[in-house]
């Protein structure tokens, strides 16, 4: 069967599961087996799930028998899923229409078409906790924010909960997490389109959205954190009705508070607090933990080391450099040292010398503090670096401080 017929075989099932619905819920009875026919063969167990739901529904909750303000309530929530359902359909048939029949910009088009219909606010909109000091024989409410390392953790735990809950409300139950799963329960389309420089966008009304992937990123794990990193910005920031992410707002250094949210967004939800092993920031971080991440949530290297790393109890630092200089570094919250960007490898390092052509050596090597680190104190202790030169000249080091057993 073709797409096309596919796509208007659903469509039909969805009518008809709407007539269903009228139906059961002004209590006439009415026939699920022409609805169970009509559902294509990929969805009919779905079907027969949500089919036996209203059935139960109208058995044991029958409007007369609970009181008038719940049946309100529950009524309200089934004709606003629906509303939604059926404006997410709109959804699909404008966003292939504009790629369709626009050249130039279809994104802003679609964002034009939809408008902004519902104002979210954002996690990243709450204000900074204060602190309460008390100077000499009085006591002074001083408007200082808490310290940005404290900070960050309040933020990284509110959103590691919400991300939680949207794996456990998709029915997720193991890695590696079904983006198209999560993506479906919270009605946001997902297609591959071609989008030039950008690696990922969405568009949203601030109900339900469209994430669009570009076509020419072939890696599938990057494309697997793009999607999530989208999904954030439509669970966290929905009050704007465009984002476009180029690879610096997905990889680079922390930029704009959305983003550094919708990139702590995306390694929540690939990879669950739930679902991660227990083991993960307790011992001392290796690329051998980071490569089980990997293959456990089908994420990046990079991706597995920046949740490694955010989890971790240890000193430790992700360095990744290109053709010998560093690009960027994401540390622990204990790494208060710092690792400049835009500079050459320290000759010194383990990088520096795989990217010469050195022979990989089996085990982690101890390096000097001032290989890495700007400045490091007179009785800094060694850093264990571990390197991995992974193509198109990209190096990813692992360095942590040796600290005293």
């Amino acid at each position: 069967m073709s797409d096309h017929a596919q796509r208007r075989q659903a469509a039909e099932a969805a009518r008809k599961f709407d007539a269903y619905l009228d139906a059961r819920l002004t209590g006439n009875e009415a026939d699920a087996s022409a609805l169970i026919a009509a559902c294509p063969d990929d969805i009919r167990d779905d079907l027969q799930s949500a089919v036996s739901c209203v059935d139960d529904y109208v058995a044991y909750a029958h409007p007369f028998r609970i009181r008038p303000s719940v049946w309100e309530r529950t009524a309200n929530r089934i004709e606003e899923l629906r509303r939604k359902r059926r404006f997410f359909e709109e959804l699909k048939r404008r966003a292939s229409a504009v790629w369709d029949e626009v050249t130039t910009d279809p994104i802003a088009l679609l964002a034009t078409q939809i408008g902004t219909r519902n104002q979210m606010s954002p996690v990243g909109g709450l204000a900074p906790p204060m602190l309460v000091l008390n100077r000499g024989g009085g006591s002074e409410a001083v408007a200082r924010p808490i310290v940005d390392s404290a900070w960050r953790r309040l933020r990284e735990q509110a959103i590691g909960r919400r991300a939680q809950e949207i794996v456990d409300d998709a029915g997720v139950t193991g890695p590696p997490v079904d983006l198209m799963l999560v993506a479906r329960d919270l009605l946001l389309l997902v297609q591959v389109r071609d989008l030039g420089t950008i690696e990922g966008c969405l568009v949203t009304d601030g109900e339900v959205g469209a994430v669009f992937l570009n076509r020419g990123t072939s890696n599938r794990r990057r494309r697997r954190y793009t999607c999530a990193h989208e999904i954030g910005h439509f669970v966290l920031h929905r009050s704007s009705p465009v984002f476009r992410d180029s690879i610096n707002d997905l990889y680079g250094q922390p930029g704009s508070p959305t983003e550094v949210e919708a990139n702590i967004f995306a390694s929540m939800l690939l990879m669950p607090p739930q679902l991660v092993p227990a083991t993960i920031g307790h011992l001392r971080p290796s690329l051998e933990q980071a490569d089980t991440l990997t293959d456990m949530f089908e994420v990046s290297l990079e991706a597995a080391c920046r949740r490694m790393i955010g989890l971790s109890h240890w000193r430790c630092a992700l360095v990744v450099s290109k053709d010998g200089v560093i690009e960027r570094a994401v540390k622990s919250d204990l790494f208060e040292s710092y690792i400049k960007a835009d500079v050459p490898l320290h000759r010194g390092s383990v990088a520096a010398s795989l990217l010469s052509g050195a022979s990989p050596a089996e085990d982690p090597s101890e390096v000097d503090p001032w290989v890495w680190v700007e400045s490091p104190a007179d009785d800094e202790m060694p850093i264990r670096e571990e390197t991995r030169v992974v193509g198109d000249g990209y190096a990813y080091s692992l360095i942590t401080f040796v600290d005293p057993d």
